[in-house]
């Protein structure tokens, strides 16, 4: 199913604009799919314009680009997508002859519906004809559009609705259950492993028991749908530092049989906060007690080490028997730093793609 509505994008039929009550997107201009074509074939594409879109007649080029190779492309812009309708061919007509008396190579069909079945016919005999032809429809664009940051960048302006929908829903409770496949008997409400003991028959009451029965239902159904997902990336997790963990045949069901070291002197030693900041994240997923612990331990340590206090595990043994030690941890604490926002800016894309995975998915 496609993400982008292109309906977002203004209809360049200013009469069929005008009978729209609701505008689906924030476009108005019916200029506008043009110009995120220029824009696509510039930003995205990569290519050069040597014709730009303008308003009025365009003899029969809406833009016109060239690519890295300096092949020729004559780009014809239609938007259906209001209409929902196949671009049909008493609207592009003449294909080769004007892509031939445009001097181009080769003609860009940039549509956001299909082309009609004469229509495509058509494209196929321009290229015998000997030009090449390039089809575009919303499948492609979006496709091509979504695979680059700048993309992204330019759908969020034309798309802003699409792209709120697309980024406000990286996880869903599943709807597999509701209100009506809930059982009494005997006073009791069940449904699949959950039950309310009732303790009246009030209508509404039984009502409100039953949504929170469906309710707790579905996120366990949810937890259950999410539980390979958690599996695959505590394995990913583990591979990226796999010196900090342990098997454990207890935590064989969540945790893949495996468990942090919980070494901090260990981890003291790395020349890299990015590692440290990575490892006690995963750990939290484990014991987040433990990880803020080991963590606040850690960077104690290393605050002693370029101090010269400590060197190896029996100076640190010599160490954790003072106060001064203990102080330090719980300052360190109080600082806060093993948080979501911090890491974000702290780590590089290969660590905050795990933890980004193990947080949507962690419920299991």
């Amino acid at each position: 199913m496609a993400l982008l509505d292109f309906r977002e994008i203004a209809s360049a039929n200013r009469s069929f604009n005008s009978k729209q009550a609701i505008p689906i997107g924030v476009s108005s201009s019916v200029d506008d799919f043009e110009l995120f074509a220029q824009e696509f074939f510039t930003s995205v594409k990569k290519m050069r314009i040597f014709k730009s879109v303008s308003n009025g007649p365009d003899q029969g080029m809406d833009l016109g680009v060239t690519d890295s190779s300096g092949f020729r492309w004559l780009v014809s812009c239609k938007h259906y997508a209001h209409m929902d309708k196949p671009v049909p061919l008493d609207k592009e007509f003449g294909v080769l002859e004007k892509t031939l008396s445009w001097e181009c190579d080769g003609f860009i069909a940039f549509y956001t519906t299909i082309p009609s079945a004469t229509l495509d016919q058509h494209l196929d005999g321009a290229e015998k004809g000997g030009i090449k032809v390039e089809r575009y429809t919303k499948d492609r664009i979006e496709s091509e559009l979504l695979a680059s940051s700048t993309g992204t960048q330019i759908a969020a302006r034309y798309f802003p609705k699409s792209m709120t929908n697309h980024y406000g829903n990286l996880i869903k409770t599943v709807d597999e259950y509701d209100i009506n496949d809930v059982v009494i008997t005997n006073g009791v409400a069940r449904l699949a492993n959950f039950s309310i003991h009732l303790g009246s028959d009030d209508a509404d009451y039984v009502l409100r028991m039953k949504e929170r029965l469906a309710y707790d239902a579905n996120i366990y159904a949810t937890i259950l749908q999410h539980r390979p997902y958690f599996a695959a990336a505590i394995t990913d997790a583990v591979d990226l530092a796999p010196s900090y963990f342990q098997a454990d045949s207890t935590l064989a069901q969540h945790f893949s049989g495996l468990a942090p070291t919980w070494d901090a002197f260990r981890l003291s030693q790395e020349e890299s906060l990015e590692r440290i900041y990575y490892v006690c994240a995963a750990w939290a997923f484990w014991d987040w007690y433990d990880a803020n612990l080991i963590f606040a331990k850690t960077m104690v340590i290393r605050s002693f080490q370029h101090l010269g206090k400590v060197d190896d595990e029996e100076s640190l043994l010599s160490l954790v028997a003072k106060e001064e030690f203990e102080d330090q941890i719980q300052y360190q604490k109080t600082k806060g730093l093993l948080n979501i926002g911090l890491l974000s800016h702290k780590l590089p894309e290969q660590y905050r793609n795990v933890l980004g995975r193990l947080f949507l998915f962690g419920q299991a």
